[in-house]
C-alpha cells in the first residue's frame, strides 16, 4: 500500500501494538513493533509520515485530543537518528552512533533546519542550542516507544 506525503493514520493504542497497516517498509525499521508507556494506554494518536528528502523520512506523532505534534523522528535510510520533542519548548536529540557520511549530513542538516527556524529570535535560538542532546542509538530507539518511556 502506498501513502502520500503527510498522510495521517489514526490509531487506538493498546499496551503493545503491531502497526501492520502502515507502509511496511518504513516500519521494518523497528521490526514493525511500536509500544508505548502503559500510563498512556488507550491514547489515540495519528502518525504523519513524510518524505524529508533523498533517503530521509520524518514520522510525526500527533496527539488527537489536543491536535498537536508531540514529537517527530528523523530516519536516515532505515535508521532512526534524531528526534524533536515539543513538551516545554523544543528539545532536539541526535544519536552519537557511527554512521555514513550521508547519514551524518542528514542529522546535521535537520538540526540546522531547527536552528535556522529560530534564528530570528536570539533568546529562543540560544535556548534551543542548549537543548540539543547527544544520545546513544539505543536511547533514541527507546524514545521512539510511544509515551517516550524506556520501560517497554
Amino acid at each position: 500500500m502506498a501513502y502520500t506525503n503527510s498522510q495521517c493514520f489514526s490509531l487506538r493504542l493498546d499496551s503493545q501494538m503491531l502497526i501492520s497497516d502502515i507502509d511496511r517498509k518504513r516500519l521494518e525499521l523497528l521490526n514493525g513493533t511500536w509500544r508505548h508507556d502503559a500510563s498512556s494506554s488507550g491514547k489515540e494518536v495519528k502518525l504523519r509520515v513524510r518524505d524529508a528528502g533523498s533517503n530521509k523520512t520524518v514520522i510525526q506523532v500527533i496527539d488527537c485530543f489536543r491536535n498537536i505534534v508531540e514529537y517527530e523522528i528523523l530516519f536516515s535510510y532505515e535508521t532512526p537518528v534524531a528526534m524533536a520533542t515539543f513538551d516545554y519548548g523544543v528539545k532536539l536529540y541526535r544519536t552519537t552512533g557511527k554512521y555514513s557520511q550521508t547519514t551524518s549530513k542528514h542529522i546535521n542538516q535537520w538540526i540546522q533546519m531547527w536552528l535556522d527556524y529560530y534564528a530570528d529570535d536570539p533568546e529562543e535560538l540560544e535556548e534551543l542550542k542548549e537543548n540539543v542532546y547527544n544520545v546513544t542509538p539505543e536511547f533514541l530507539e527507546g524514545m521512539i516507544i510511544f509515551g517516550r518511556s524506556n520501560n517497554g
